[in-house]
């Protein structure tokens, strides 16, 4: 499951804002003095970013549940437990939160894309007449993360001038030789592996295993005095096991193979046949017909056999109209043209990190990840790195339903073990896990939203998910497709926010 950014900026922050000083007091657990905010954190092409609005911002992501400020060892915890230090944390929310709207916006009036203002202006107003204004549509921004309308507008225009501004800026258009070679690079190691041919003979009600036992001698003694594999294979395979003329099985990356099939082609060099294997449905006897590997560093986009090769682009279209955004935002992020200036001291959520408890202390105090498998897959086998689709129900300890899979338009859920955002109960719960398996984990607090929790769910709270996966790498065990699931990570959108407790 997914962690949904926005939520950490939708809790209850309880500040007020000093009038006419631009200075503002922050409700901690014990009284502080008044920090003034209005000096410039950053600036992005000269445009100016208020130190306050950074503030804002990230007090309202240092709340729990109940909207309550974290102590400063609840804070330090979920930072670490993050990958954050307060000044990594104020670097990555002005970057994302500030700066890349305001880039994104010049960069779309250099080619004549602006917002509908006059869209942001109703949508504003209509939010004035639900909420009210004066002091309530100011504790309305306040909870949003927001010093003040200045900052919302500039969101909100961002938001708006977003998709047209990609669609003008990347058209579809064919890949360059370069894209596509840093595409074939990037997942070829998924297709690595041997092509093989095999002498398939079933095993069913009109030929019991006896008999079947009985064929394949008969196929491998001819094999023993030197007949043609290819011949042998058309003469003696079954029927139902619907083989390419010769035996041919493609290759392993690309085919649903049975454990025992694979284990015995792992064996074979390139012309060396096995002898039988048994399956429950056939007996196969195996020929290694080629292999293809890539060493590291050494990868040769020509060398790579036109099959495997036509199976990897067909992603190929996804991927650039996902690569080609995300290194837009990519450079944007790394550009010359934000300049932060150092922080301040004295921040309100500046706090010392030693405070942070361990993994082993939130260990200790919370319990570990429980895995268990109501079903065993007998498909691909889901590692790190792999992306894996999947449907689940997320459950709290007594037995409140907060998400399904079916609540997404596709009625599935997609991500990279060990890559993607969601919590680290899920990275480290699938691991192990086999296509058609399902399985339910029991994850801490610390393995999933920590103290703060998220939505409908609750402060350290465990959770516990039903899963079922349906594929690893696009292979749903069936067709060995590679399918769409290889298209890139995406744009980062431009409110994007650091996601707690870890990196879910």
């Amino acid at each position: 499951m997914q962690k949904k950014t926005w939520i950490y900026i939708l809790v209850f922050v309880l500040v007020a804002a000093a009038t006419g000083f631009g200075i503002y007091y922050f409700n901690r657990s014990e009284p502080e003095e008044p920090i003034d905010l209005t000096t410039i954190a950053a600036t992005a092409d000269g445009v100016e970013i208020r130190e306050a609005d950074v503030t804002f911002m990230i007090e309202a992501m240092r709340k729990d549940y109940n909207g309550e400020t974290l102590s400063d060892v609840e804070w330090a915890t979920q930072l670490n437990n993050s990958d954050f230090t307060p000044e990594s944390l104020r670097e990555y929310v002005i970057k994302n939160q500030f700066a890349i709207p305001i880039l994104v916006l010049k960069d779309a009036e250099a080619i004549g894309v602006l917002p509908d203002l006059a869209a942001i202006e109703a949508q504003i107003t209509e939010q004035k007449t639900a909420i009210g204004v004066g002091t309530k549509w100011s504790d309305y921004l306040h909870t949003m993360g927001f010093a003040d309308e200045a900052a919302y507008r500039l969101l909100l225009e961002a938001q708006n001038v977003v998709t047209p501004f990609f669609n003008a800026k990347f058209p579809n258009a064919e890949a360059t030789l370069e894209e596509t070679n840093e595409f074939l690079e990037t997942y070829a190691p998924y297709v690595v592996g041997k092509r093989s041919s095999t002498v398939a003979v079933a095993i069913e009600t009109n030929n019991p295993l006896e008999k079947a036992r009985e064929q394949a001698v008969l196929a491998f003694g001819q094999l023993e005095a030197g007949g043609d594999f290819a011949e042998i294979s058309d003469l003696y395979s079954s029927p139902s096991a619907e083989l390419k003329s010769g035996g041919d099985m493609g290759w392993e990356a690309l085919t649903q193979l049975p454990t025992e099939y694979t284990a015995a082609l792992t064996d074979l060099a390139v012309g060396e046949y096995s002898g039988l294997v048994e399956t429950e449905e056939y007996i196969y006897i195996i020929l290694c017909t080629d292999e293809y590997q890539i060493e590291e560093g050494t990868f040769d986009p020509d060398a790579m056999p036109q099959d495997l090769r036509d199976e990897v682009l067909f992603a190929l279209p996804d991927y650039i109209s996902s690569s080609r955004p995300n290194n837009y935002y990519l450079s944007l992020l790394d550009s010359e043209k934000i300049v932060i200036n150092p922080m301040p001291e004295g921040l309100p959520y500046d706090v010392d990190m030693s405070l942070a408890k361990s993994k082993e202390e939130q260990q200790a105090e919370l319990g570990e990840l429980e895995i268990t498998d109501d079903v065993v897959g007998t498909g691909p086998e889901a590692k790190e790195g792999d992306t894996v689709r999947v449907t689940y129900m997320g459950f709290l300890e007594d037995g409140t339903m907060f998400d399904t899979s079916e609540n997404s338009p596709t009625g599935y859920f997609e991500f990279t073990i060990g890559v993607s955002n969601v919590i680290d109960g899920w990275h480290q719960g699938l691991v192990g896990m086999r296509v058609g398996g399902v399985r339910v984990l029991k994850i801490p607090p610390y393995l999933a939203y920590g103290e703060s929790g998220q939505g409908s769910i609750p402060g350290n709270a465990t959770l516990i998910f039903q899963i079922e996966l349906l594929s690893v790498n696009g292979d749903d065990g069936t067709t060995g497709s590679l399918g769409n699931s290889m298209a890139g990570t995406g744009f980062a959108p431009v409110n994007s926010l650091p996601t707690w407790t870890t990196k879910r």
